[in-house]
């Protein structure tokens, strides 16, 4: 019982937070790259899943989940899903794309994070569901 108000509380808090960081944190790379979505909105989404872009809308969702990740990982889902409002797609020019908005190899970024998302998913897993 305590443990279901405790994660309660916690999940409520972290959408709070996240309503306010990552808009505030996407407008700030919009003017950075001069690349424009019309909407973000910030919601639970599926496990393993942490952002979406729907480029005919040019809106884009960001889970709540990202605030548990460290600050420098951010940038690297936000500047992926601003990507897709200029590619939809994950082809070649895609990745190429995304290379110049993180400012080095995505391969390289790609590789840190999936290091550590194993442990990451868990955590917020528990918090978030």
């Amino acid at each position: 019982m305590l443990q279901k108000w405790l994660r309660d509380k916690l999940q409520g808090y972290i959408i709070d937070i996240a309503n306010r960081v990552l808009p505030q944190r996407m407008h700030e790379l919009e003017v950075q790259h001069c690349l424009y979505a019309k909407k973000v909105i910030v919601k639970i989404l599926r496990k393993n899943i942490l952002g979406l872009c729907y480029p005919g809308y040019k809106t884009i969702i960001l889970s709540p989940r990202i605030i548990l990740l460290p600050q420098r990982y951010w940038d690297t889902i936000i500047l992926h899903e601003m990507a897709h409002l200029k590619f939809p797609h994950h082809r070649k020019a895609f990745w190429s794309f995304l290379t110049i908005l993180l400012g080095e190899d995505f391969k390289l970024q790609k590789d840190r994070m999936d290091t550590m998302m194993g442990i990451f998913y868990n955590y917020s897993e528990f918090l978030l569901k």
